[in-house]
């Protein structure tokens, strides 16, 4: 009789190419690739869990997923076993054996999502579906400050895509803050928002409040966006090019030595 581990894989991938990471019909997906290339390597079928249903191109830097492979197989070492099976836009590279409970998306602790605007008066070829390219100049200090408005804990309904079905659209915002970099002509600015559960688009929607607030279409108190309860009330929803799953915490006694 077979015994098996239960294995904590983490890959990066360029969500260009995937209608996003859950498995659909007719669109090639991060976890029908990922199961496909597991199949290669054991030739038999691997169901893969994931941490997060990221969009039709959105990326991750970071993401978590669980699945079950035989005991004897070294844990540790898959991560490199596992390469050559992926296409180029799919790369792994850590894998540790979990006690058999462990789930990448219920047993996670809280979860950062990075987005990126590049504003230049021509748009650069190196940012296509790599983030929101604007031919406009951001107000990174009002941004950042609006952006600390939602930290805490708040109903975000307002930053829920419409057509949503969740049980609370309350959500915990540990930190919210915005980064710029300036090359050039070229102004970067990241966007990091750390929480224990993001609601459908939220982070894009605020990304696109956060423009919104530099313009001065909205006011920096986002306090009044939020007790609105309202999408109507929020700024556009950004696109999911610039969008990133940054990193996926886990409390460290999940881990299995």
């Amino acid at each position: 009789m077979i015994e098996y581990q239960r294995v904590k894989l983490i890959i990066s991938y360029d969500g260009t190419p995937f209608h996003g990471f859950q498995r659909q019909e007719n669109a090639v997906t991060v976890q029908e690739t990922l199961e496909n290339a597991l199949r290669s390597l054991f030739g038999y079928e691997i169901c893969v869990g994931g941490c997060s249903r990221t969009d039709a191109g959105v990326h991750a830097e970071y993401f978590a997923t669980h699945f079950d492979i035989p005991a004897s197989f070294p844990a540790e070492r898959l991560f490199c076993a596992l390469n050559p099976f992926l296409p180029e836009t799919i790369r792994a590279y850590e894998s540790s054996c979990m006690p058999e409970q462990f789930n990448s998306r219920f047993c996670c602790r809280s979860k950062t999502y990075r987005y990126d605007f590049v504003t230049a008066h021509v748009p650069s070829p190196f940012y296509v579906n790599r983030a929101w390219q604007l031919n406009f100049r951001l107000d990174a200090g009002k941004m950042n400050k609006a952006a600390g408005g939602f930290t805490g804990i708040h109903d975000f309904k307002s930053f829920m895509a419409s057509g949503s079905e969740v049980s609370s659209t309350v959500r915990t915002v540990n930190s919210a803050s915005i980064v710029e970099t300036n090359s050039g002509e070229i102004q970067k600015i990241s966007f990091y928002i750390n929480a224990d559960g993001f609601l459908y688009n939220m982070v894009r929607i605020i990304a696109g409040t956060l423009v919104y607030i530099s313009e001065g279409k909205l006011s920096p108190d986002v306090s009044e966006i939020i007790t609105a309860k309202n999408r109507a009330a929020a700024g556009i929803t950004a696109p999911p090019y610039g969008l990133y799953l940054y990193k996926v915490y886990y409390d460290d006694v999940q881990t299995k030595n």
